[in-house]
């Protein structure tokens, strides 16, 4: 029998869990996704990807303010799921809800918990310089991706990963856990293994500031603010007076007495930038305006001479 299951959830990568519910024999019923918002320069009201994808399967959407509001609360009672299936919703589910579904509450979440609870795992695993993520499949508590684990899977992060990369990848890794969890499923409700909660760490919301480069910093700290901003919001520097946003970039140590963030343009194949141990070489940007060039293209286009600096900010 199919379990009749609610969904919530709201980027892309939330898309690819629901679709893999589907895909694996459960009764979808209905969506919950965060409200419409204006995006873009011309503030164009434009829908989160979950709902946009329960549209073309003609799926119900509900799309509350708060997920503790009364009269939510009872429309998920009288929906009466007997599965509820979250992922990077972005709304606290109250106990209330928590306690509909006879199957519980489940959470799929970006990273191996207890390590990077809260709202930007991927990004601080490659800020970090992490080596291996994962998905967590978890039971929902009314704290923070706290909830007991059901069970979790692996993936190693590469070198050349940026915040992009290993969405997509995590993405079709949660999909893959949704495989899993039907056939955990379908001998009963599981026992979740409660976290080590001495062991937990947090992450926030990454705010744009953060991919303003200090080229002061170790080189390999400024590579892994570059794949942790790319693609978006994005690691940028400034070259007279104009934004450049840094896409990919490799370090090596060196012993150099040049200033932070100078140029040397005696390497053609890459933009090579002082910092804290020696030299960042960027391989590919995207000037102002304009679209990502190698750097190659950007030499070539630009007069950049030994000692140019790339600066912090502009105020």
């Amino acid at each position: 029998m199919a379990i009749k299951t609610v969904f919530m959830g709201t980027p892309d990568f939330s898309v690819n869990i629901v679709q893999a519910l589907v895909d694996n024999g459960f009764d979808v019923t209905a969506v919950v996704t965060k409200q419409d918002k204006e995006a873009g320069r011309g503030k164009k009201i434009t829908s989160s990807p979950v709902k946009l994808w329960a549209q073309e399967k003609g799926i119900d959407i509900y799309q509350p303010k708060t997920a503790r509001a009364p009269e939510f609360i009872e429309l998920m009672e009288n929906i009466a799921p007997q599965l509820i299936v979250t992922a990077a919703i972005g709304l606290i589910i109250p106990k209330e809800i928590l306690d509909i579904p006879q199957y519980g509450c489940i959470n799929v979440h970006a990273s191996l918990l207890p390590q990077y609870r809260g709202a930007s795992p991927i990004q601080q695993s490659l800020l970090n310089g992490d080596t291996k993520t994962g998905v967590t499949v978890m039971y929902m508590s009314e704290q923070i991706d706290d909830g007991d684990i059901i069970f979790a899977k692996e993936l190693d992060i590469l070198e050349d990963d940026n915040c992009g990369t290993l969405f997509d990848k995590l993405a079709v890794l949660g999909g893959q856990a949704m495989g899993d969890l039907a056939r955990v499923l379908a001998e009963g409700k599981p026992m979740g293994t409660p976290q080590d909660h001495s062991r937990a760490t947090y992450c926030k919301k990454i705010p744009k500031e953060l991919g303003n480069i200090d080229w002061s910093m170790d080189g390999k700290a400024i590579v892994n603010l570059i794949r942790g901003m790319t693609p978006s919001p994005g690691a940028y520097t400034f070259l007279n007076g104009k934004r450049i946003k840094i896409v990919s970039a490799k370090s090596r140590v060196a012993c150099t007495g040049a200033h932070p963030g100078s140029i040397s343009a005696e390497n053609k194949l890459a933009v090579t930038v002082a910092c804290g141990d020696g030299f960042v070489d960027v391989l590919q940007l995207q000037p102002e305006g304009k679209s990502v060039q190698s750097a190659r293209d950007f030499l070539n286009g630009n007069k950049i001479t030994s000692g140019t600096v790339f600066e912090r900010n502009i105020n």
